[in-house]
C-alpha cells in the first residue's frame, strides 16, 4: 500500500478544489479537514470525499462565496447561518465563536442551519476540548444523504445523525473525543 505524506496530500486535495471553483482559503481549510480526518482514522470523512464535494459543486449544493452569519446572539444562545458554505469552513468558525461565548458566559448553545456538509464533528470537539472546555453535539440532516436502515429494519429511513462529545485534558491524560454516528457505519 502506498504512503503519501499528509502535507502532499493537503496540497493535491486544496489543488482539485482549488481547479473547481473554490477561494484559496476554502480549499485548504477543507484539504485540511479531509486529510486530518484520515489521520484521526475516520475514512468516510477524509479524502474519499472529494468525490462527493467535486460532483455536489456542479449541481449548486455549495455557496463558493458564502458568508457565514450570526442570526441570533442574547445570552448563551448564539445561532449561526452558514449560507450553505462548506461545512469545515462554517464549523471552525462557529465553533470558534461558541468558544468565545463559552469563556464569556460559561456556557454556550449554539445551533447551525444551512450549512454543506459539516464533516467530521469531532474536529469540533477536539477545539472546545483543546480550550479546555466540555462540549456536545447533535447533528441531523435533510435526508439528502445516504440513508440507513433503522435497527431490525430491512429499508433505508434514517441519517446517520452524528453525536459528539468532547472532556479537556486533566492531570497530564488525554482528552476524551467520542464522535459517532446513529448506525453501524458512517453511511
Amino acid at each position: 500500500m502506498p504512503v503519501i505524506v499528509a502535507k502532499t496530500l493537503k496540497n493535491f486535495t486544496a489543488q482539485i478544489f482549488r481547479a473547481y471553483g473554490l477561494p484559496k482559503q476554502t480549499a485548504e481549510v477543507v484539504a485540511d479537514s479531509l486529510v486530518l480526518s484520515n489521520l484521526k482514522g475516520h475514512d468516510s470523512h477524509g479524502v474519499i470525499r472529494i468525490i462527493d464535494y467535486t460532483s455536489w459543486l456542479p449541481k449548486g449544493w455549495f455557496n463558493l462565496d458564502a458568508k457565514m452569519t450570526v442570526i441570533r446572539d442574547e445570552g448563551v444562545i448564539l445561532m449561526i447561518d452558514g449560507d450553505f458554505g462548506f461545512g469545515q469552513v462554517i464549523g471552525r468558525q462557529a465553533t470558534q465563536l461558541a468558544i468565545d461565548k463559552t469563556q464569556r458566559e460559561g456556557v454556550c448553545i449554539m445551533t447551525i442551519r444551512q450549512s454543506a456538509h459539516l464533516g467530521r464533528i469531532g474536529e469540533y470537539m477536539e477545539m472546545s476540548s483543546d480550550a479546555g472546555l466540555l462540549a456536545f453535539a447533535f447533528t441531523n440532516t435533510h435526508g439528502g444523504g445516504v440513508l440507513a436502515a433503522p435497527y431490525g429494519g430491512r429499508e433505508s429511513r434514517l441519517s446517520a445523525n452524528p453525536v459528539a462529545a468532547s472532556a479537556p485534558q486533566t492531570q497530564g491524560e488525554v482528552p476524551i473525543i467520542m464522535d459517532m454516528a446513529t448506525c453501524a457505519i458512517a453511511e
